[in-house]
C-alpha cells in the first residue's frame, strides 16, 4: 500500500511561470512530485471551477482524486494539483477565487498550497496580450478599464485583483497561514 501524500495545490496565478512548473517540476517522481489529474491539471478546473457550485461534493471528488492517484504509476511523496485557472480568469472578466478556495479546503483540508507572484504592471500587459491574441478587442484603456465606467459596469481586467496580499490572505484565512507556501518577500 503507498503512503498518503502531502497534497500541493498549486493556484497560479496565469503569467506566472505555470507552465514551467507543470512540464519541468511537478510530473517529475524523481523530484518528490505526482501530478494524478496531469501536470497541467484540467481536472481540477472541471471539479473546481466550472462546475455548478450548488452541486459541489467533496466527498465525490475526492474519491475521484484517490482513484486517480491510486492509478498513477509514481510513488512520491507529494500529489500535485496545478492549474492557473483556480486563481480566477482576470483577462476574461471571471473572478471566483474565494468560492474555490473553499471548494479546495473541503476536499483537500489538509492541503499545502502554492501562490507564485509576478509584478503587477508585467503580468498586466503580459494578460493583454493574451487577451489580444486569443481575438480580444479592447484597447488597453478598456481591459483595465478608465476609472468612467457606467454604474453596473467594470474592467474585465480589474486591477483590484493584482492586490495579491487580498489573495494571500484569503488562502491564509481559508487553510491557515502554516499551509501556504509562497516566495519569501
Amino acid at each position: 500500500m503507498k503512503p498518503e501524500p502531502q497534497i500541493l495545490v498549486h493556484v497560479g496565478l496565469h503569467k506566472c511561470g505555470s507552465t514551467w512548473l507543470q512540464k519541468e517540476i511537478f510530473c517529475r517522481p524523481d523530484y518528490g512530485f505526482t501530478a494524478p489529474w496531469g501536470a497541467m491539471s484540467h481536472r481540477a478546473v472541471t471539479e473546481f471551477v466550472a462546475l455548478d457550485p450548488l452541486c459541489f461534493d467533496p466527498a465525490i471528488t475526492r474519491a475521484k482524486f484517490d482513484d486517480a492517484l491510486r492509478d498513477g504509476p509514481a510513488d512520491a511523496p507529494v500529489a500535485v494539483i496545478s492549474h492557473e485557472a483556480l486563481s480566477s480568469r482576470p483577462h476574461h472578466g471571471m473572478y471566483y477565487a474565494p468560492g474555490v478556495a473553499d471548494r479546495l479546503h473541503q476536499t483537500f483540508p489538509q492541503a499545502k498550497v502554492l501562490l507564485i507572484f509576478r509584478e503587477q504592471a508585467s503580468i498586466i500587459y503580459s494578460l493583454y496580450g493574451e487577451h489580444i491574441r486569443n481575438g480580444g478587442r479592447h484597447s488597453f484603456a478598456q481591459f483595465i478599464g478608465t476609472g468612467n465606467e457606467p454604474p453596473g459596469w467594470t474592467a474585465l481586467c480589474r486591477l483590484s485583483f493584482f492586490e495579491y496580499d487580498r489573495l494571500l490572505q484569503m488562502y491564509q484565512d481559508v487553510f491557515g497561514a502554516e499551509h501556504v507556501l509562497r516566495p519569501a518577500a
